[in-house]
């Protein structure tokens, strides 16, 4: 599955009643994860470099450490989907 994610975060961000300064805030804010991080959670692998990861706040770069080993330019799922926290 392919999405723009910019544009997906950004939407969901501008959901929410709080305004930002500028996107990068607006990335940090956990309304900008939550369709992203559903998504994500049905992934066995990513691709998520330079931009994407700017794009990630702290607790969902956590999230992806915690649940994915980077293997070159891709991560690779080390747990089993449905595990806890991931929701």
């Amino acid at each position: 599955m392919l999405v723009d994610s910019y544009g997906l975060m950004l939407h969901d961000a501008l959901e929410g009643p709080e305004r930002f300064t500028h996107a990068g805030a607006a990335f940090e804010s956990e309304q900008s994860q939550h369709t992203m991080r559903s998504m994500l959670e049905r992934c066995d692998f990513l691709a998520v470099e330079g931009r994407g990861e700017g794009q990630l706040s702290a607790s969902s770069e956590r999230w992806v450490q915690e649940h994915f080993a980077r293997e070159g330019f891709v991560w690779k799922r080390i747990s089993p989907r449905g595990t806890p926290g991931d929701r």
